[in-house]
């Protein structure tokens, strides 16, 4: 598995170049990001109705960017405190419909000393019923993909900016983002010691070869990636 550090990336321009492994690229990656990203941007999953996810005219105002992204999922706003990873995976090691399966596996042994760590199905890694981060899927029949954003803090008036989306899972009980959202930091002791768990539960499947940014660069671009800015 190739292995990337990015740090304080822009997140448009990573999520362009995580298209572009998921489309171009035949072998398994997982692309990490412990800065997150240098500019607050709100992500839309693309399929979502930003009308009813984004507060526009806050968003406008506070010149805030707002990006859809080739995956699915819920809307996330991101900033220099949210941490990424993205896994794909070819079919050669785990068939696409099954990702997600072997991913909660992974995280279940990344945060095997968190007490009170669950997976809500597939895609929100919880503590205490709070969620502190959550995945977007892509799938192709040879193909699997899983981008993560995990919060290790935030800035609470940021979720000013997101509607309470239409849709929510039953454990959320209809609360705030601040009653819902919980932060790593105040469970983990440093900020990496995520990322360098999920370096040694991955060695459990992979032998890992670093790699770089230009690596990422290098592989040819998805014509068809729909990741992009909404216009506002």
């Amino acid at each position: 598995m190739r292995f990337v550090k990015l740090s304080s990336f822009p997140i448009l321009e990573q999520l362009r170049l995580e298209a572009n492994v998921f489309r171009k690229s035949h072998e398994n990656w997982c692309i990490v990001s412990s800065n997150g990203t240098i500019d607050p941007t709100i992500v839309v999953g693309r399929f979502g109705e930003v009308s009813k996810l984004v507060d526009m005219d806050a968003s406008f105002k506070d010149n805030i960017s707002v990006v859809r992204r080739a995956s699915g999922g819920g809307t996330v706003i991101v900033d220099r405190d949210t941490m990424f990873v993205t896994l794909v995976c070819s079919s050669s090691f785990v068939k696409p419909l099954a990702m997600t399966c072997w991913a909660s596996k992974l995280y279940t042994d990344v945060f095997r000393d968190v007490t009170g760590f669950q997976m809500d199905g597939f895609f929100d890694h919880v503590k205490d019923g709070k969620k502190f981060g959550g995945s977007a899927e892509r799938r192709a029949c040879n193909r699997g993909f899983l981008h993560t954003s995990f919060l290790w803090d935030y800035n609470p008036a940021n979720m000013n900016y997101l509607k309470f989306p239409p849709r929510v899972p039953a454990y959320r009980l209809n609360r705030s983002h601040g009653d819902f959202l919980c932060k790593m930091k105040d469970f983990l002791p440093y900020r990496n010691f995520m990322l360098e768990e999920l370096e040694r539960s991955l060695g459990n499947y992979f032998v890992l070869q670093p790699s770089t940014l230009e690596d990422l660069q290098n592989i040819e671009r998805d014509p068809e990636d729909c990741t992009d800015i909404i216009s506002l």
